[in-house]
């Protein structure tokens, strides 16, 4: 008995004749008429009632349907999913990646999934956002993680979330007794700063610029770990995402948001349509998008909806 046979058992069940059934499994009637003929030869028993027009099973073809379904459909799991750990077996999925998503996003959608997909493996790009971009633009990466920003027609923009930039200081700076800040304060200490072509630069220039508040741009950092290490022994004091609130290494600093007057960025994905059609990046694509939509993904961020997506492409494609 073969499983070709018991499949096309189950289709002509669920087609109620042999005419739809044989245009489904693109086979001739006869032959599919053969075919059942033979399962029936294999298991010494009559599966239909052939006294009548319609397609009616005996009361062992009743039996035998049920058990049919289960071997057809764990047939198909394994088909599934051997082709998806074959495709995952020595594949690499880069990622392009603004620093500040790593803890609260990528790590823990990337654990989850590896669970599911052990051979496949991940190459994180820890960079800014217009690298991001330059990563995605040029297939340097199958996907980008960063800050809304200008790009080419080729490379599309799908809103995660947004979330809102706050005034960082050391746990016992002067500011830690100050429970409402304003933009303003930031002309009065140094402040740290992560280098001029990151994304946060650009977009908190123009926000600050437009406020009439011009900080004391102090010291000049490559990273944001140099940023929050200015930060952490009280040289200085920064703006931060309050994404980064959440991680380890910002434990020891206060982050004050100011909801009087919010400065909020945008969090998106940068791709190509091309890359998007492989599996595996598809599939993590739809992980990020469900660990954002998440009851428990960080309070702090607004969860973008898909009218907003569809907006904000709408406004992209007019201004473009």
């Amino acid at each position: 008995m073969r499983l070709e046979t018991l499949d096309c058992f189950v289709i002509l069940n669920d087609m109620g004749s042999f005419h739809a059934a044989a245009n489904v499994m693109n086979l001739s009637q006869p032959a599919l008429s053969r075919r059942i003929s033979k399962l029936e030869a294999d298991l010494g028993v009559n599966l239909l009632d052939r006294k009548k027009k319609k397609v009616t099973l005996t009361p062992v073809g009743k039996e035998c349907l049920e058990s049919a379904k289960q071997i057809v459909t764990l047939s198909n799991k394994l088909v599934k999913r051997t082709r998806e750990v074959g495709e995952a077996t020595g594949r690499k999925i880069s990622i392009g990646t603004i620093p500040s998503m790593i803890e609260p996003l990528v790590i823990p959608v990337a654990r989850k999934f590896n669970e599911t997909y052990k051979l496949a493996r991940i190459s994180v790009h820890e960079v800014n956002s217009e690298m991001v971009l330059k990563f995605v633009a040029d297939g340097d990466v199958d996907f980008g993680i960063g800050i809304s920003m200008t790009r080419s027609d080729e490379t599309e923009f799908l809103p995660l979330f947004t979330e809102p930039l706050c005034i960082a200081f050391s746990q016992d700076h002067a500011l830690s007794d100050k429970p409402k800040l304003s933009w303003k304060i930031l002309e009065n200490y140094p402040v740290s700063y992560n280098s001029t072509t990151s994304g946060n630069w650009l977009q908190l220039q123009s926000a600050l610029k437009s406020r009439d508040v011009y900080p004391d741009w102090r010291f000049e950092c490559l990273s944001l770990m140099g940023v929050m290490s200015f930060v952490v022994n009280g040289s200085s004091v920064a703006v931060l995402p309050k994404s980064l609130s959440t991680s380890g290494l910002a434990n020891s600093l206060i982050f004050r948001d100011i909801p009087q007057d919010p400065i909020e960025r945008q969090i998106g994905v940068f791709s190509k349509p091309t890359r998007r059609s492989i599996e595996l990046v598809n599939r993590l694509l739809e992980m990020i998008q469900q660990a954002v939509a998440a009851p428990d993904f960080p309070h702090f961020s607004r969860a973008t909806s898909l009218s907003d997506v569809q907006s904000y492409s709408s406004d992209n494609a007019h201004h473009r």
